[in-house]
């Protein structure tokens, strides 16, 4: 189950599953990201879990481009 989901930065949001994501099974937590510029995209977001003392980190990567 997951308990909280947490990221580093206010430009980055992740939302927390309403629903309990049972072990074995698979489930999404929502993650919206607002960047501030153009230029590369290095976040991770942190997810704690019933059961575990440590949080599971998740890492996404990308590439904002200005608009034309």
């Amino acid at each position: 189950m997951v308990k909280n989901v947490m990221a580093g930065c206010g430009c980055t949001v992740p939302e927390k599953p309403t629903e309990p994501i049972m072990p074995g099974k698979t489930g999404k937590i929502k993650v919206s990201y607002s960047a501030p510029s153009a230029g590369p995209v290095n976040k991770d977001v942190e997810i704690y879990l019933a059961g575990y003392n440590e949080p599971k980190i998740v890492y996404f990567t990308g590439e904002v481009v200005a608009k034309k």
